[in-house]
């Protein structure tokens, strides 16, 4: 069962979360200026090129390429999933998860295109918005595997692709 989480207790945990102090559980990090360096978790190197950024609460190694906020640092370095990684969190910070819950998706394993595409006609699914243009998309492509109506779509559309 997968727990969604609003957006304003994910940005919470952000705000109220030091990620030098959460870097530093897994990588021995020594200020530089304004960042902190040390050696990337995630591949091996002997010149450090991990950069943990406090002013933008942001990490990145210019190695392999990685970068991101605390919670998908945690995510990374402790396999974790998201809302795990914010509820690990939001342990210490005492931000009660249990109210912040919007709706929860349970995958029975019988859905035609699997958990991450399909998304069962719950009532949040419902309140998705789709537009024609996604419609018409989907219909064509998902015709035989799936109705058309469980499948959320964003009308977001990005035209640099």
């Amino acid at each position: 069962m997968a727990a969604v989480l609003s957006a304003d207790i994910i940005a919470r945990v952000k705000d109220e979360t030091d990620i030098v102090e959460i870097v530093r559980q897994h990588v021995q990090l020594k200020p530089a200026g304004a960042v902190y360096k040390g050696l990337c978790p995630f591949h091996k190197e002997k010149t450090p090129s991990f950069i943990v950024t406090p002013a933008r609460a942001r990490w990145h190694c210019f190695g392999c390429g990685t970068g991101g906020d605390v919670i998908s640092f945690l995510m990374e370095v402790e396999g974790v999933t998201f809302p795990e990684a914010v509820e690990i969190l939001a342990r210490p910070l005492d931000i009660d998860l249990s109210s912040a819950l919007s709706a929860r998706v349970e995958w029975t394993g019988n859905w035609p295109c699997g958990p991450i595409f399909c998304v069962p006609a719950t009532a949040a699914a419902s309140r998705l918005p789709i537009s024609a243009t996604a419609l018409s998309f989907l219909s064509r492509s998902f015709r035989a595997r799936s109705p058309v109506s469980a499948v959320g779509s964003s009308t977001r559309v990005n035209r640099n692709t």
